[in-house]
């Protein structure tokens, strides 16, 4: 894990967390956005796995 990649992931906490008190999105659902970001996370690298193939 590099400065980049940490910076890259907590970039949107700013906003995501004012932008779910402000749509008063319950607290059951971090998992799921968890989870999302998570399957995000696999999906880029994987994209960027293939990219560095060719």
């Amino acid at each position: 894990m590099s400065l980049m990649w940490w910076v890259i992931i907590h970039a949107s906490l700013p906003l995501v967390i004012p932008l779910r008190i402000w749509l008063d999105t319950p607290n059951m659902t971090i998992p799921l956005f968890i989870a999302l970001a998570v399957i995000g996370q696999i999906i880029g690298s994987r994209i960027r796995w293939e990219t560095d193939k060719r």
